[in-house]
């Protein structure tokens, strides 16, 4: 069976270090529903940068997200991202910047929440890791560039998300 998809989606506030995940999305999808998910998060709140891990499959699926959402006009800045570190020790060293309130999330996003309190038992951990790349994304790539607040739009239901708040 399929391991699950997560993408996300976070704000980070240069000034006090905060990042609020404002998009955690972690279910099962095939590559196409993940690149078009993808593609509509950047439609809707045009990020700066998204993080692929580029092993095996995923690499493939960077250049085919890149490709599909240039060609209808939502071009993705997809990065590929390399670990080169454990995972277990990846996501252990978010702990301390949750406990001290640097990460946020926000209460409905029950799968990650989940992932996070039952790692490293939990049944998967997609959530964990890419939280961990969504956090080292914010802290190396944030400086320099102008912030321009996404337009939320009214049907806050297509990603079963609650948008940012």
């Amino acid at each position: 069976s399929r391991d699950p998809s997560a993408l996300m989606v976070g704000g980070f506030n240069r000034g006090t270090g905060v990042l609020d995940v404002v998009e955690a999305l972690i279910k099962k999808r095939l590559p196409d529903k993940i690149i078009s998910d993808i593609i509509e998060l950047q439609r809707e709140y045009k990020c700066n940068v998204w993080g692929v891990e580029a092993v095996q499959f995923q690499e493939f699926l960077r250049t085919e997200l890149v490709k599909r959402s240039a060609a209808l006009g939502v071009p993705v800045p997809a990065v590929g991202i390399t670990p080169h570190t454990d995972k277990l020790l990846r996501i252990e060293s978010l702990q301390p910047h949750m406990a001290n309130q640097l990460i946020r999330l926000h209460p409905s996003q029950k799968t990650l929440i989940d992932q996070l309190r039952h790692f490293p038992k939990a049944d998967h951990d997609d959530g964990p890791d890419t939280l961990h790349m969504l956090w080292m994304i914010a802290l190396t790539r944030s400086g320099g560039m102008a912030y321009e607040g996404a337009k939320k739009t009214e049907d806050n239901s297509r990603f079963g998300g609650r948008g940012a708040w």
